[in-house]
């Protein structure tokens, strides 16, 4: 039910100790509603953001750049490379990659990020 919010333009619960309990009850929510049929590319893209941010709140650097590499992959693939939305996500895969100490991806994915924008 909650997991419903991402397409009602109401935000998911806060990342904060107090809701932490909450989101690790969500988080398979999140991802059966993601792999729901009839769920859009964008709408899938944005729940896995939602749990990768979750993930990385919670110190989950290699889980948080797992989820936002699918988010980044379906925003590419339904919004384009360019889209803002999509740089957006490529931004979060890469500080969630340095977070994870991957700093060789981290950096390929920087330099695909740059290439994008000069683009715009």
């Amino acid at each position: 039910l909650m997991a419903t919010l991402c397409f009602e333009n109401s935000a998911p619960p806060t990342f904060d100790l107090e809701s932490q309990n909450l989101w690790v009850n969500l988080t398979p929510h999140f991802l059966a509603l993601a792999d729901a049929e009839g769920v859009s590319k964008e709408q899938q893209a944005k729940l896995y953001t939602e749990v990768a941010s979750w993930r990385e709140f919670a110190g989950a650097y290699v889980d948080a750049a797992k989820f936002a590499s699918e988010a980044f992959k379906l925003s590419e693939e339904s919004l384009g490379p360019t889209d803002p939305f999509t740089l957006v996500r490529l931004n979060h895969l890469c500080v969630f990659l340095l977070r994870a100490g991957d700093y060789v991806s981290a950096e390929s994915f920087s330099r695909k990020q740059l290439d994008l924008a000069i683009q715009i």
